[in-house]
Parts: C-alpha cells; sequence; structure tokens
C-alpha cells in the first residue's frame, strides 16, 4: 500500500468580484474549483495546464500562502492525517517547515537589502534550526555547497549574482529548513535554456538525497516527461486526468491533453 502523504479532497479557491461603491459581491472567480489528488511519500507529481488555470494558486493553498475557500488539504502526521485548513495558527505555522515552496522568479523571491546570510538565517532561527548562530553559518555553508555554490557567496547581496545562482540559492533556502515536501512553481522557466537542464537536475539530486516529496508545476511537457513520476493535467481549476507520464503521454483521455500533447513541436 502506498505511503500517502498528502491528499487534497474538493479543495477550493475562489475570488469574490466586488462591484459599485458599497462592494457588493456580485459573483466568484473560481481559480481552484474542487481540486481532489493523492501524493505519495518521495514521489514528484507534475502539474500541468496552460497560464490561468488555477496551477500557481494551487500550489499556494498547499503551502498556506493563500487560505483555501474550501475541502480539505490532508496531511500525514506520525501516520495521523492532518487538515491543515482546521489547524489553528500555531500549527499551521510549524507546517511551514515541512512544506517549502520554490517559485517562479528567482529575481523577486530574495530580499535586495539582505545578505544570503541574512537570507537563510532568519527563517532558520524563527523554526529553532541551530542553536547557535556558529551552527547556523554551518548548516548555510552546507546548503550552498550542495547546490554547487561557494560557502562564501553568503556573505554577498542577490544582485550580484545571476538568474540561475539565484535560483540556485532559492532552492537551498527552501531546504534550509529541512522539508519533507517541496512545491517547485515553474522553477526553470525564467532562466535560460542552457540553465534550465541544470537546475532541474539538482532538484532532483536533492530529492534523492532528502528523500524529498515534490510536486512540479509547469506548462512545459517536456520537462514533466523528465521529472515526473505521475502528471495531473488542470483545465479550468481542476484536474482532468491523472496518470503515470506513460498514461499520460501515450494514450490521453481527455480533450485538453490531447491539446496540450498536440501544442508540442514535432
Amino acid at each position: 500500500m502506498a505511503d500517502v502523504i498528502l491528499e487534497l479532497q474538493d479543495v477550493q479557491k475562489y475570488y469574490p468580484i466586488v462591484k459599485g461603491a458599497f462592494h457588493q459581491v456580485v459573483g466568484h472567480v473560481k481559480a481552484v474549483d474542487g481540486v481532489s489528488l493523492t501524493l505519495n511519500r518521495g514521489e514528484t507529481l507534475g502539474l500541468v495546464g496552460e497560464s490561468g488555470c488555477g496551477k500557481t494558486t494551487l500550489g499556494k493553498c498547499i503551502v498556506g500562502l493563500h487560505e483555501a475557500t474550501g475541502g480539505k488539504i490532508l496531511y500525514t502526521l506520525n501516520d495521523e492525517k492532518r487538515d491543515l485548513l482546521s489547524m489553528n495558527k500555531k500549527e499551521r505555522f510549524a507546517m511551514k517547515r515541512r512544506i517549502q515552496m520554490v517559485f517562479l522568479d528567482p529575481y523577486s523571491s530574495l530580499n535586495p537589502s539582505q545578505t544570503i546570510l541574512q537570507a537563510f538565517d532568519e527563517p532558520m532561527q524563527i523554526h529553532g534550526i541551530g542553536k547557535t548562530r556558529a551552527e547556523r553559518i554551518e548548516r548555510i555553508a552546507q546548503l550552498l555547497e550542495t547546490v554547487q555554490l561557494p560557502a562564501d557567496y553568503m556573505n554577498r547581496f542577490p544582485h550580484e549574482f545571476s538568474g540561475g545562482q539565484r535560483q540556485r540559492i532559492c532552492i537551498a533556502r527552501a531546504m534550509c529548513v529541512n522539508p519533507e515536501t517541496l512545491v517547485c512553481d515553474e522553477p526553470v522557466s525564467a532562466l535560460d535554456v542552457s540553465i534550465q537542464a541544470q537546475i532541474l537536475n539538482l532538484i532532483r539530486e536533492l530529492q534523492k538525497k532528502y528523500q524529498l516529496t515534490t510536486i512540479y508545476i509547469t506548462h512545459d511537457l517536456g520537462v514533466v516527461a523528465n521529472v515526473a513520476d505521475r502528471v495531473a493535467v488542470m483545465y479550468a481549476g481542476d484536474i482532468v486526468e491523472i496518470g503515470t507520464c506513460e498514461e499520460v503521454f501515450e494514450t490521453p483521455k481527455h480533450p485538453y491533453t490531447w491539446a496540450l500533447l498536440s501544442s508540442l513541436p514535432q
């Protein structure tokens, strides 16, 4: 039996449409509309779909950056499934250490006024990683070396790095609190093609080394074919097809999946 670490049950995220001087709600935009799926421990799930289909919104609901409108987000803690949406503020804050996110744009993901050391040290202090500053600095140096950057880069500012280097730093920062699950929101889309393969290989290496469970959000089916164990196709806020890469790519069932595959260059 598969070891399920994350289960979504009818997750919804609606944004109100406000109109008039009295800000009357006249309707809702259904960004995520009843998504249900499971994620096994150590698995990589590719979440694909066109821009605006709700992929990023769903990822942010999972990590707690957006509050879901309805449904359940069940996370397995000590062999017990806990609903993230029903947790109190303190419990949900503790979950941020277990579920981290790597964002699309490495240029806006780092505070330009902080050194890399400060950007890492702050979340580590908040979550109680390392008893002393020396221990945290040693941990930061190890993480930078893990993402193939020199340890002394921690004393530099974000503007001193290229886009690929910044994304490596963002990945290392996500890892600094020892997460179990990593949500990657198109982490290579803003990078040069020559750098994309290096970042993808890095994410795969980290997943194996730290036994990470990964949700990989992208619109690039070629990337999904290389990194994912299973693929979930998202359309208009809902999952329309899910299966292994071979099942989805070789025998697609839904018309939208056919449309995505037919858009690939031959």
